[in-house]
């Protein structure tokens, strides 16, 4: 889904996305808890892949931001498959693709503007998959509210 913003599709006037951006299916981060009220971000690292196309990954981290101090954090992930397949953990991405942290955090730190997201550094897999599974459990919650 294309995101709008004052009736418009959103556009980013930075760089382009150094990675594949989109979200967790089935997610939420509350806005009552200190979320951006919207599903889990992930940025999927590897080839382009095409917008609105679901795929099969491997959480392997989490990069932890505050945007306007609302919770905005971004799942790190690889495909279950082809070059990134031994990569299971933070460290081993770094360690086959040295920068490849930092240039995420810079991006994600910078396109908005100086100061306008802030970053509180990276957590390891077991992070990002409570994470996800808390964010599925809002998820649930709140569609079970609604029915």
């Amino acid at each position: 889904m294309l995101e709008f913003e004052d009736g418009a599709p959103r556009i980013v006037r930075y760089l382009a996305y150094p990675a594949n951006y989109g979200m967790v299916p089935r997610t939420l981060l509350p806005s009552e808890e200190g979320g951006d009220g919207d599903p889990l971000d992930v940025v999927l690292l590897g080839s382009a892949v095409e917008r609105g196309r679901v795929v099969q990954a491997r959480p392997v981290g989490l990069l932890r931001l505050l945007d306007g101090g609302e919770r905005d954090d971004k799942i790190i992930a690889v495909p279950a498959t082809g070059p990134f397949e031994g990569v299971h953990s933070m460290e081993q991405l770094e360690g086959r693709y040295p920068g490849v942290l930092e240039i995420l955090e810079t991006w994600f730190t910078r396109y908005k503007g100086a100061g306008a997201i802030v970053s509180e550094g990276f957590a390891d897999r077991a992070e990002a998959l409570r994470m996800i599974e808390g964010a599925a459990a809002a998820f649930d919650a709140r569609a079970s509210r609604l029915r």
